[in-house]
């Protein structure tokens, strides 16, 4: 479609392959570079999307570079590989969980080639993913940000925008916090009922039905 940005995505995963998909779905053209799982590659290419074999050809093929990968330390390594092939104006997109700190330095280095980096980290499943209906933190410059955000669109259903480069990690860690959080909580909580002898088919039922349960206002 004349007028968009093409669009790289490195990391058509679990997360990625559904991202991926709505992207093209959306109307962007699409490279992608995979890994050792061909299936989510065969896929996105039979939909429509080119494969690139190498960093080199992905960047030529792209405007804006996407990337889905399991952390910090395979987002700087990429992002170091890439950072001398890049173009004045083009941005990486890291949707990954990764390290603010390390995001605000691969930024500054990107920046020194004329190019620029956004953290949108993803929050939901693969599920979600695939429905495009992720949630995603935005951080990074405000022209950049709203540069890229059509693409972050494709696949999302809620958008926040944290602040500066590194915001939407920090946010979406501290998020992390309160899960995992909650989650022991919870596990400690049915763990103590059972010993006492609680019906913990009861337990939850008044869980579910009362202010205890963080999808439902007090009472």
């Amino acid at each position: 479609m004349a007028g968009l940005l093409r669009v790289g995505l490195v990391g058509p995963g679990l997360m990625g392959h559904g991202a991926a998909k709505h992207i093209l779905l959306k109307g962007f053209a699409l490279a992608v570079l995979g890994h050792r799982n061909r299936a989510p590659v065969d896929d996105l290419v039979a939909r429509g999307a080119v494969e690139v074999k190498d960093l080199a050809a992905l960047a030529t093929e792209s405007d804006v570079v996407v990337l889905f990968l399991p952390g910090a330390r395979e987002v700087e390594a990429l992002v170091t590989a890439l950072q001398p092939l890049v173009r004045p104006g083009m941005v990486v997109v890291d949707a990954s969980t990764g390290l603010p700190e390390t995001t605000r330095r691969l930024g500054a280095m990107l920046a020194g080639r004329g190019a620029a980096m956004v953290d949108a980290p993803v929050g939901r499943t693969p599920k979600e993913a695939e429905e495009g209906r992720l949630s995603s933190m935005l951080g990074g410059d405000p022209a950049m940000v709203a540069r890229i955000r059509p693409i972050v669109e494709c696949y999302v259903d809620t958008i926040v925008e944290c602040g500066a480069l590194g915001a939407a990690l920090t946010v979406k860690l501290v998020n992390n916090f309160v899960s995992f959080s909650n989650a022991v909580i919870i596990g400690e909580t049915f763990a103590a009922a059972s010993r006492m002898g609680v019906d913990l088919a009861a337990l939850a039922a008044v869980i579910e039905a009362g202010g205890s349960n963080n999808n439902r206002p007090n009472h």
